[in-house]
């Protein structure tokens, strides 16, 4: 296995397969239950590679379903310095908020529009919402439509769709584009 070279070559490093997931979601590619049962045995005999998943509730089931380990790895995103210095407090203007990741079924961007626009409310500010998108497959689209149409005509909220990017493209352009750009252009409401 191409996995095992890896680990052999590189001793001094500790690879992870973080899964992103929960049980429910398992069911989204056929294959996935197999690489993570197949990780299970990589990480018994390999002493630097693990399982892990950025869910904790997954880990535990892990644990309790194989008796086996699971790492828990949450995302972190750390920018670097020079793209995007500490933030001020919101203290008015536009809200930017983003909601990135794949659109799969048990993904629920939907509750993750309704919590922004709640917030824009509460604050009495427009709000641009930044979302994944570019790489839907056919089944990921239906979820779009309801997350599209709470914000669909309302003054106030602009959904920026962000087309998929690369990893570092992602970073640079949530730090410059969301963080950044709230200082740099305020605008108050007056709905």
């Amino acid at each position: 296995m191409e996995t095992h070279r890896l680990e052999a070559t590189h001793t001094n490093t500790r690879f992870a397969m973080n899964c992103h997931s929960n049980v429910g979601l398992l069911q989204a590619d056929s294959n996935s239950v197999t690489l993570v049962r197949d990780a299970m045995v990589i990480e018994a005999a390999t002493p630097n590679f693990h399982l892990a998943d950025n869910r904790m509730k997954f880990c535990k089931w892990v644990r309790s379903a194989y008796s086996r380990p699971c790492a828990f790895l949450p995302n972190l995103y750390y920018p670097d310095n020079s793209l995007m210095p500490s933030p001020p407090l919101y203290n008015g203007g536009t809200l930017r908020m983003g909601a990135f990741g794949a659109t799969r079924a048990l993904k629920n961007f939907t509750s993750a529009a309704g919590a922004a626009l709640d917030i824009s409310r509460r604050y009495k500010s427009n709000l641009e919402l930044w979302v994944s998108a570019g790489e839907l497959k056919a089944a990921g689209k239906r979820f779009c439509v309801p997350r599209t149409r709470m914000l669909d005509g309302l003054s106030h909220v602009k959904l920026i769709e962000n087309g998929w990017q690369s990893w570092p493209k992602f970073r640079q352009s949530a730090c410059t584009r969301i963080c950044q750009c709230s200082r740099a252009m305020p605008s108050r409401s007056t709905w």
